[in-house]
């Protein structure tokens, strides 16, 4: 295996009391070698402008799209995110906390540090002794980057799929959720319809649209099977397309949320349709139970002073719900409606005005 083979041709002596500058430029020379990085590792991968995505080898993931590291652009060079598992959030999300990730996981044991930052250094072929430290370039390099962070642009070079030619593809209304409850004036505002276009990777899929803030363009979907069948993957994303970058619905809801001051957070795409028929519009899916940085900062860009959190009432639902506290209670007033069901979607419009509305009121 190669990483046992630079674990054990390495001569560099163990780096110990090492700076944060040091490591700094350790990671950005590492940034400078991901995909040198990747094919020593063996792991496959696609491009996609200023970020590659693959599956995630640090937890040993194989849906081709849950890890993405971004090459250059507004986020930070070498920067990483698993958005299946998160394993970014145990070995940090640079360059040399993935290699260290990757080798845990392949040696099932926790790679130390130090061995971590002598197979680094093997890659660059050099030592940290051997580095100069340029504290004016690090700190211009972390002041833009945090900058470029908070404040992203919304619109992007490539807009994506005009909303109209994503509404001729698909097959609407979809009946499987016209059987669950849902209107279909309400599927047909959100777009849920089933592809049947062969060529496509949604085939025989519901496809959800994630559109853009202006809401004319499909930058991004979400497919889910048409059977519950245990040996297919219910949910998928398009190619390319990473969940943890957006907030569903948040094209329709940004009106709501800066007149109200308030959001309102689901994990599910059948939550937010259930609170939008029973008017609630200031509502936006996290797609699951993680609420990430990226829609942390897009919270913050939106204007709300309040979070109402609404994440499934189980286990990982008030696991979800303790991370967002956990993550937002000092910049947002948050507030915890109790759920009598599973989560909203199990809901019905009258439990929602008779048991949620009351408990939210003057914040819809």
């Amino acid at each position: 295996m190669k990483t046992m083979m630079i674990m054990k041709k390495s001569h560099l002596k163990p780096q110990t009391n090492l700076s944060k500058a040091q490591i700094d430029v350790l990671c950005e020379k590492l940034s400078e070698r991901i995909e040198d990085i990747l094919d020593f590792f063996g792991i496959e991968y696609d491009q996609y402008g200023n970020r590659i995505s693959a599956p995630c080898p640090v937890h040993g993931g194989d849906k081709r799209d849950a890890l993405t590291i971004f090459t250059s652009g507004d986020n930070v060079s070498g920067n990483w995110y698993c958005w299946t598992n998160h394993c970014e959030k145990k070995y940090v999300n640079t360059m040399l906390g993935f290699i260290r990730g990757v080798i845990s996981h392949r040696e099932d044991r926790e790679a130390t540090f130090s061995e971590t930052i002598n197979i680094a250094c093997k890659f660059i072929d050099s030592s940290l002794d051997d580095m100069k430290v340029d504290m004016e370039h690090m700190e211009k390099t972390s002041f833009i980057a945090c900058a470029n962070s908070l404040l992203k642009e919304s619109k992007s070079s490539q807009k994506g799929v005009p909303r109209d030619i994503v509404r001729q593809g698909l097959q609407r209304p979809a009946e499987f959720y016209l059987k669950r409850g849902y209107l279909e004036e309400t599927l047909d505002t959100f777009d849920v319809g089933i592809c049947l276009n062969s060529n496509k990777l949604m085939y025989n899929r519901i496809v959800v649209p994630v559109y853009d803030e202006s809401h004319q363009y499909m930058v991004g979907c979400v497919g889910r099977s048409l059977e519950d069948n245990p040996a297919m993957q219910k949910w998928i994303n398009s190619k390319g397309f990473n969940s943890g970058a957006h907030l569903y619905n948040y094209s329709m809801a940004k009106g709501s949320v800066a007149k109200t001051e308030t959001i309102i957070l689901v994990e599910g795409q059948g939550d937010v349709w259930r609170l939008w028929e029973a008017g609630i519009k200031n509502v936006v899916g996290i797609f699951g139970c993680h609420l990430t940085d990226y829609q942390q900062i897009s919270i913050e860009r939106s204007g709300a002073l309040n979070i109402i959190v609404l994440t499934d009432n189980d286990e990982p639902g008030r696991k979800a719900a303790d991370s967002i506290k956990e993550k937002c209670g000092r910049l947002f007033n948050l507030h915890f409606p109790k759920l009598d069901k599973k989560d909203v979607g199990d809901m019905s419009v009258d439990e929602i005005n008779e048991n949620l509305k009351p408990q939210i009121s003057g914040m819809i």
